[in-house]
């Protein structure tokens, strides 16, 4: 019987010359897998950007920098506290950057957090947030909101960084000019991402994200 051949050379058995090609109609060989793509850290789990997949992965050891506007009171700041303690109990690096001089947040000891003031002292902040990347040199950018989403961006342009994620957190964060400036420099995150899928939603239909390019976090 064919499929009684097929089981044995499946075991190991060893079979007759002649019948050791013989394969039974109807049955599918799987082709060994393909390696593991790296995977990008997103919300406590580590995310491959291609098939949007997820996995809980411990020990890998890379270096997560987390860039927000400001780390005052709010939904996106109480998220990212929640985010970066996260990382650093799966054995990663974590910097975070708040790049208004604003800080009400509590972190783990273990979280170096850098307080720029962007807003009062431009140029000096700005250098002071590419001297932080260039001697940390993240595996993984990561921003929140609107302001510091667009102001990472414009930074890769000039200051390399291996891989860019950005995330909104809110179905409306602006119009106008700022949006514009957001829809245009999407090209230069690796990855797009929302809270929920009413707002990935909402931004596809106000034109901010192409369809599918914004995912839901």
């Amino acid at each position: 019987c064919p499929r009684m051949l097929w089981e044995k050379r499946r075991c190991g058995r060893p079979l007759p010359k002649t019948a050791r090609r013989a394969k039974p109609k109807g049955l599918i060989t799987l082709k060994p897998s393909m390696p593991r793509r790296k995977l990008l850290p997103i919300w406590g789990i580590f995310v491959d950007k291609f098939s949007w997949c997820s996995y809980r992965v411990r020990g890998i050891g890379m270096k997560i920098l987390y860039v927000i506007t400001q780390l005052g009171v709010g939904g996106a700041e109480v998220v990212l506290v929640s985010m970066a303690n996260k990382m650093v109990e799966l054995g990663h690096q974590v910097e975070i950057v708040s790049l208004l001089n604003i800080n009400t947040q509590k972190f783990d000891d273990k979280i170096d957090v850098h307080i720029l003031d962007l807003k009062n002292n431009s140029i000096h902040a700005s250098m002071q947030f590419i001297k932080i990347i260039k001697n940390f040199n993240p595996d993984v950018v990561h921003s929140h909101c609107l302001h510091a989403n667009i102001i990472t961006r414009f930074y890769r342009l000039f200051c390399p960084m291996k891989k860019l994620i950005t995330t909104a957190h809110n179905t409306y964060e602006g119009q106008g000019l700022i949006m514009s400036l957001f829809k245009y420099t999407n090209f230069l995150s690796n990855v797009v991402t929302n809270v929920s899928t009413d707002a990935v939603l909402a931004f596809e239909k106000s034109g901010y994200v192409k369809h599918n390019q914004m995912k839901v976090m």
